[in-house]
């Protein structure tokens, strides 16, 4: 059994400039740990935007904003403000509650191929749809419109295999694949659903680093918005002795719409939880990031990590069902040792629910002293040494080559990057 302990504020998705969900670490001060003010009710992150000629493939004349991290803020620019509610009576539900958000049946991207096949009537059909999700290109409007926006018919056909670029869908297996999402997404607020693209999510704006790092905001079928990131990594030996490159990006994936453990120092704590998201909205991040990768030339996705909105402890059904989805060879094709699932433990108990998930299991610790973790996150209840022997459990119950574990630490400027604090964390990890 291995932990393997990483300071996440040395990481992108901890930068202020790379991840819009969470709070600069360095303007976390040790009295703001203390002393929170429950009165605010929005928490408003600004960003510079402009129109792009980038558009998504389901309404190539929607509004589409971009934004360049890099951007002067006295830039002259339209702001983007997204408010987000302050909800703090979510931060109360009880430990273990997990209610579904929407009607249970799988859209057809959280379906694996054996279930898709009985649904379309035919392998090839079903295969077809995934050579198409896939490459983050939607089949319902591949093979159902003769707009694709600013993606084009002759370049996606030579992507798919040529063993089934002859495969079509039809009307019939067209309307069979709208009815696997038609069940979904009813009531006020919410738009029709037949669809992944424009239906389960919309891509509603992009903001883009000097260095390639794309932070993606989708826009779900009941107005509510999550966040998505592409961490690029760019090879910088492209000679290197095997002559393979090494370029790939991170995915940094959102399983809930707020989240209700209250962290200090990350915004999204503030608003509550609202709700969790389903599978097919967690797939759905893959799926933009595939296409945004495809188009705006950013490697390929080799990694994925559940580290952004909410805690995929608190959404433990749709969170195994998308690992399992992503790790799936006729599907995602992405290794389980390369889905790596985050949460801050909210009980021992938490850590057994991902212990049969293709995945590593990663602990959001933080602090190992279990005064300054109750400070960091609040909504803590256990001890430290509860939550780690919660963790050693689970993953005893795992496969020998499964026992690996991910410690995070968000390093803060005078809250606990001190010499105590590291050797209290290394005592920890023995």
């Amino acid at each position: 059994m291995r932990f393997s302990t990483i300071a996440l504020a040395s990481l992108l998705l901890l930068s202020s400039s790379h991840c819009f969900t969470l709070t600069s670490p360095s303007s976390v001060k040790p009295s703001l740990l203390r002393l929170q003010d429950d009165n605010v009710n929005t928490a408003t992150v600004s960003y510079n935007y402009h129109k792009t000629h980038l558009s998504s493939t389901l309404s190539p004349d929607a509004s589409l904003y971009t934004a360049n991290d890099d951007d002067d803020d006295d830039a002259n620019k339209n702001k983007m403000n997204i408010k987000m509610n302050n909800n703090n009576n979510n931060n109360n539900e009880r430990d273990g509650e997990n209610k579904p958000n929407t009607d249970e049946r799988l859209g057809a991207i959280s379906m694996q191929l054996d279930e898709l096949v009985t649904v379309l009537g035919g392998k090839g059909r079903a295969q077809i749809v995934w050579d198409c999700y896939s490459i983050g290109i939607d089949p319902a409007m591949f093979f159902g419109t003769i707009n694709l926006g600013y993606d084009d018919f002759e370049s996606i056909h030579a992507m798919l295999p040529s063993s089934r670029r002859t495969q079509k869908l039809g009307p019939e297996a067209l309307s069979q694949l709208a009815s696997t999402y038609s069940s979904q997404g009813t009531g006020d607020g919410h738009r029709k659903i037949d669809r992944l693209e424009g239906g389960v999510a919309t891509l509603s704006y992009l903001s883009k680093s000097s260095d390639g790092t794309t932070k993606i905001l989708l826009t779900l079928a009941d107005q509510l918005q999550i966040e998505t990131v592409i961490i690029p990594w760019w090879d910088s030996d492209k000679n290197n002795k095997e002559g393979k490159t090494t370029e790939r990006s991170t995915l940094c994936v959102s399983s809930q719409v707020g989240c209700r453990q209250g962290c200090r120092f990350c915004a999204t704590g503030k608003m509550g939880k609202l709700r969790s998201l389903t599978s097919d909205e967690i797939l759905a991040q893959l799926f933009f990031a595939k296409k945004l990768c495809r188009l705006e030339g950013l490697p390929e996705i080799t990694n994925i990590v559940f580290m952004g909105m909410g805690d995929a402890a608190d959404n433990v059904e749709n969170v195994v069902k998308a690992t399992e989805i992503m790790t799936t060879r006729e599907l995602f094709q992405l290794s389980a040792s390369r889905v790596t699932v985050s949460t801050v433990g909210p009980s021992p108990d938490a850590f057994h629910q991902f212990a049969k998930a293709p995945c590593v299991i990663a602990w959001s610790v933080h602090a190992a002293n279990d005064e300054l973790r109750k400070q960091l996150v609040p909504t803590t209840k256990y001890s430290m040494n509860e939550l780690r022997q919660g963790l050693i459990d689970a993953l005893l119950s795992r496969p020998m080559n499964g026992r690996i574990a991910m410690l995070e630490v968000a390093l803060m400027h005078g809250v606990n990057d001190s010499l105590q604090e590291a050797q209290e964390l290394a005592d920890f990890t023995k």
